[in-house]
């Protein structure tokens, strides 16, 4: 049976064996859970005595969920002279699965809705709303900040709104995402903006799905008037971009933002050396790339430039990458890469940013996973960051001598006041490992406490590199706590505490050098290096 006939019947039956707040008969015990569903609220308070504002509130509190102060400003515009409408109201948006917080925030934004036909108004919008395949759930969130919605007329408004938004966007899908996000759209004459916008830009030849993009996530831009969006598509025109490209579409949302936004993201590019053809370039390819924010620019921008050795300029050849997830793409891309690199299965000449960063997922696991993964079983999981690099590097000693192999100069520097790169004549490789991009400032601070007591200068650190994406608390502290207690022993002498025999070399090789072969003078040595005693051990220090 259809949701509107259960509900209707069920109101019907409570005004049948309902009187005075009592059941006739002992009717309503026979009715099913869903029907008395309807019925409870219409019980003993059929009739409120006119003029009696305190008894309105008191309903709109104690049935409402509204707050005191709120419940007296709401009951200035509305006035129940009977529950029947509002216990029948309260009861559809129940079944409908709103919250009791929800209910309260649609009284106090339209508070008629208390007084509204159920039955010829707003079930039928609700059953329409969930007919094109909106949940329940997203019907209350939305609804909820926009209950105007469920106010509407079905047939002279929602209907046609809805299905000019269907001859666009061309799926319920994307109709659905236009509720959800823009829902005050709705709400709209259409005919008055964005029907003559939208018939402006399929003059101009502008592709299907371009013009989907443009209504579903540039809705203000099309809502506006026709006056003004006719002036931003005539600029983009005159600008050169095509008609038949994206960009097009991207470009008119990008000269509608803010001027604000637009000169901020000037300044960021001028800061990181770009010139003023620089910017238009990147715009010509990339019109978003003057929407983003500082705070996303510059984090980007540091990364590209600062960590992985990217010339700036280069970058303004390929601006789309600055609109990309450090998480999601640059670092799991990099570490694959790096894997790759250091074992010699890519050459440099490989490393771009268009290979690298700019083509799709597949293309990427295809290229730069999948063949490779009889050579590199784990990188599968590198790339999904359920395996560090240093795992893979502890398991496969060609890998962990390539480390210190592919060091490539000129490349990486570092702002650590106490490392001079280009005294020590090395810096890091442009593809850092995630270690590296995450960890280095961390391990920075922890050489600048220990260096001087392990007798390492900070000049060293730099001929070694690959030390500062190890794991502090499962490589550099333990192995160097068991080396700093072998010392304070005289069991080693300071020839063997370099950076090169404590931390670089395989898990075996310092088990064997450095734990097992003293384990008759110094018997916890084991257990401190494996963290059992480390805070006794700290205190060496």
């Amino acid at each position: 049976m259809a949701p509107h006939s259960i509900f209707s019947k069920s109101l019907r039956f409570c005004r049948m064996f309902y009187r005075n707040g009592h059941p006739v008969g002992g009717m309503a015990s026979h009715f099913g859970p869903q029907k008395q569903l309807f019925c409870t609220r219409v019980t003993g308070r059929s009739e409120i005595p006119a003029g009696q504002d305190d008894s309105t509130v008191s309903y709109l509190v104690n049935s409402c969920e509204l707050s005191p102060e709120s419940a007296t400003l709401v009951s200035h515009e509305v006035k129940l002279h009977s529950l029947e409408k509002p216990d029948s109201v309260l009861a559809l948006l129940k079944h409908y699965e709103f919250s009791e917080a929800q209910i309260s925030k649609v009284v106090r934004r339209l508070p008629h809705i208390l007084l509204a036909d159920v039955e010829q108004t707003l079930l039928p919008n609700l059953e329409f709303y969930c007919s094109i395949g909106m949940s329940r759930l997203h019907l209350a969130r939305t609804l909820s900040y926009n209950p105007w919605l469920m106010s509407l007329s079905l047939k002279n408004h929602i209907v046609p709104t809805y299905s000019f938004f269907k001859s666009v966007v061309l799926s319920d899908v994307k109709v659905i995402h236009i509720l959800k996000h823009k829902s005050w759209i709705f709400r709209e004459n259409l005919s008055k903006n964005l029907i003559p916008n939208i018939e402006l830009v399929r003059e101009l030849g502008i592709p299907h799905s371009c013009i989907a993009l443009l209504l579903t996530s540039y809705t203000d831009v099309v809502m506006k008037k026709p006056e003004l969006f006719s002036q931003l598509v005539h600029q983009v025109t005159e600008m050169g971009f095509d008609p038949q490209n994206l960009s097009f579409v991207q470009a008119i949302h990008a000269l509608y933002g803010k001027e604000t936004t637009w000169k901020r993201c000037q300044e960021v590019y001028r800061r990181w050396g770009w010139s003023e053809n620089h910017i238009r370039s990147a715009f010509r390819v990339s019109p978003l790339c003057m929407v983003m924010s500082e705070k996303k620019l510059m984090g980007t921008m540091d990364f590209l430039v600062n960590k992985m050795g990217w010339q700036s300029q280069t970058i303004a050849k390929y601006p789309h990458v600055l609109s990309y997830s450090l998480q999601k793409r640059f670092i799991p891309r990099f570490s694959v890469v790096r894997v790759l690199f250091l074992k010699g299965l890519i050459e440099e000449e490989n490393l771009s940013l268009a290979t690298g960063i700019s083509r799709s997922d597949k293309y990427f696991l295809d290229r730069f996973v999948n063949r490779y993964l009889s050579q590199v079983p784990q990188l599968l999981d590198v790339y999904r960051g359920k395996v560090d690099i240093q795992d893979v590097e502890e398991d496969d000693e060609t890998l962990s001598r390539a480390s210190h192999c592919y060091m490539k100069p000129t490349m990486f520097t570092t702002d650590h006041p106490s490392c001079d790169t280009e005294t020590a004549g090395i810096t890091l490789l442009p593809l850092l490992p995630i270690q590296v991009l995450c960890q280095h400032t961390a391990n920075f601070y922890f050489w600048s406490n220990y260096t001087c007591k392990l007798r390492w200068q900070s000049e060293t650190i730099a001929k070694y590199p690959n030390v500062l994406y190890f794991s502090l608390e499962k490589r550099i502290i333990p192995r160097c706590l068991v080396a700093k207690v072998l010392f304070l022993k005289r069991l080693i002498n300071e020839e063997k505490l370099s950076l090169a025999t404590v931390l670089s070399n395989l898990e075996k090789y310092f088990s064997t050098m450095f734990v097992s072969r003293y384990l008759k003078p110094s018997t916890s040595i084991v257990e401190r290096e494996s963290g059992f005693s480390g805070c006794v051990i700290l205190a060496t220090f």
